[in-house]
């Protein structure tokens, strides 16, 4: 048996490194990234949910405000106008915050 002694040999050193740092992504980087990806896209899935939710509920919220002003007499310009003029102002309201 002919050992040679001596430094190891660049491809075996190489090969080690490629090995090691295989490992630590597998092990280390690997499993909190999937973990991360996987929180991000049921916040996004939750986020579009809730504003598809929320979206539907002042729909029916304006037109409900609509029907009613419309049953007490109020002309149908009117309703549209005033519906409308509070809309956009809770919209500039809700832009304009930080």
């Amino acid at each position: 048996m002919n050992q040679e002694s001596g430094p190891p040999k660049p491809e075996s050193l190489r090969d080690r490194t490629r090995r090691f740092a295989g490992e630590i992504i597998a092990n280390w980087i690997k499993p909190p990234l999937v973990e991360v990806g996987r929180w991000a896209k049921e916040r996004i899935l939750q986020f579009v949910l809730g504003l598809v939710l929320l979206s539907v509920a002042v729909i029916f919220v304006l037109i409900g405000g609509i029907q009613g002003l419309q049953e007490l007499k109020v002309p149908v310009w009117a309703t549209y106008l005033g519906v409308g003029a509070l809309a956009g102002v809770a919209g500039l309201v809700i832009l304009s915050r930080k």
